[in-house]
């Protein structure tokens, strides 16, 4: 049963994850049952865009890997998450 669980709460969380990121209206931003995992994440995604288009930082090759690994569940790394950090040039 809690392996059951299990998979749909990480199902879930690289489905809301995804979501999250492709929020362009900020539907989820302030709703009571999104924000608290909504919220951070619209705030390294905005952060992140501003440090890049300064052109002041260059992240290397190493940061940006360890950044990615920092967004994992059991199955491994969110991809969306990979996605967003690594293709931003």
């Amino acid at each position: 049963m809690q392996l059951l669980v299990s998979i749909k709460i990480n199902c879930g969380l690289r489905r809301v994850i995804h979501e999250y990121l492709n929020d362009s209206l900020n539907l989820y931003l302030f709703d009571p049952d999104h924000a608290i995992l909504a919220y951070p994440i619209k705030t390294i995604q905005i952060t992140y865009n501003k440090i890049l288009a300064t052109e002041n930082i260059v992240f290397g090759k190493d940061e940006l890997k360890y950044l990615c690994q920092l967004f994992n569940d059991d199955k491994g790394q969110i991809s969306d998450m990979y996605n967003f950090l690594m293709n931003k040039k």
